[in-house]
């Protein structure tokens, strides 16, 4: 069972130590999981052109978190900055302690 991670492991490596091209072939996908963009309301925006708008006003200001580096989360901020030529601080939270 492969996720995201493998991909963007590969694709945010140097050398990664396998090709996803190469050693792995996809059988069948076994589910999706969508992504939802979500704001504290005080930030006064609803929608994600107010939220681009902020953001090129406050450059560095504006955080974003994700469950780790490499995660779709993570990715997926860092495609927003790049496509919408802003900088959303990323902030990974660690994986779950076991106790």
């Amino acid at each position: 069972m492969a996720t995201s991670a493998q991909t963007n492991y590969a694709g945010m490596t140097i050398n990664p130590t396998y090709d996803v091209e190469k050693d792995f072939a996809p059988i069948v996908r076994v589910a999706t999981v969508p992504l939802m963009l979500v704001a504290n309301p005080s930030l006064g925006m609803s929608n994600l052109k107010e939220l681009i708008a902020l953001a090129k006003n406050s450059p560095n200001q504006i955080f974003f978190a994700s469950s780790g580096i490499g995660t779709t989360a993570h990715v997926a901020g860092e495609l927003i900055n790049m496509m919408a030529g802003i900088k959303l601080v990323h902030v990974p939270y660690p994986a779950a302690r076991r106790l």
